[in-house]
């Protein structure tokens, strides 16, 4: 398994993400969303919508290509 899928079969199981990962919550425009580091500077943003119980992996990126 690569390692964006295994990030993503973490969040998606409810599995602890290993702080090697740096998730955290964003702010702004992106409020509500988190950000995690797959690898450098390559990052996957996702939602999860508790109420529904779905997530969504919206965007997988460099920092520049995704907020600059």
């Amino acid at each position: 398994m690569n390692t964006v899928s295994v990030a993503m079969w973490l969040i998606a199981s409810r599995n602890p993400l290993p702080a090697y990962y740096l998730d955290h919550a964003l702010t702004g425009e992106y409020g509500g969303y988190r950000e995690l580091h797959i690898g450098g500077d390559y990052l996957l943003v996702y939602y999860v919508d508790e109420t529904t119980r779905t997530i969504v992996f919206s965007d997988l990126g460099t920092h520049a290509e995704l907020f600059e």
